[in-house]
């Protein structure tokens, strides 16, 4: 695949993450006490592994807030795992960063060069994405129907 095509492909990809995190979540905010507690991104896989760590704790405390669930809710300790590993991802983003920071710098650029940079930043965001979507599923999978209908509204 070409320099330019790979190019192409990474900014339309990004373009797609970066407007992921605009779009809200439900249709609707949930009404009552904790209405307006969720950013309208909660559920997006876009970001940073810093971000998403960060994110799935704060869905975790939103959720069992919703469907109050008390401390017997099982959510939060579903979130510290998934932000266990997404915040072991850190040292590999700091890398990828510091690379890509060293290849935009650099006084040429090949296209060899850049295609290893490029297909390590989309790699750090799908292992980063799939992370988070994996803390989606298992989070969904330990609510009951009564639970979602909670979370629905």
């Amino acid at each position: 695949m070409s320099f330019a095509w790979r190019s192409a492909i990474l900014g339309v990809f990004l373009g797609v993450a970066a407007s992921a995190i605009a779009v809200h979540a439900h249709g609707e905010p949930h009404a009552g006490p904790h209405a307006g507690a969720r950013p309208s991104d909660l559920l997006s896989a876009a970001g940073r592994p810093a971000e998403l760590a960060a994110r799935s704790r704060q869905l975790a405390a939103h959720l069992c807030e919703v469907i109050e669930a008390g401390d017997a809710c099982t959510l939060p300790a579903l979130a510290e795992r998934a932000a266990a590993d997404l915040q072991g991802l850190a040292a590999r983003e700091a890398e990828a960063q510091s690379a890509l920071h060293h290849a935009l710098l650099a006084p040429s650029l090949t296209e060899s060069a850049w295609n290893g940079v490029e297909d390590e930043q989309i790699a750090l965001l799908d292992v980063a994405g799939r992370r988070y979507l994996r803390f989606l599923a298992d989070a969904a999978a330990t609510l009951d129907a009564e639970q979602k209908r909670r979370f629905a509204h």
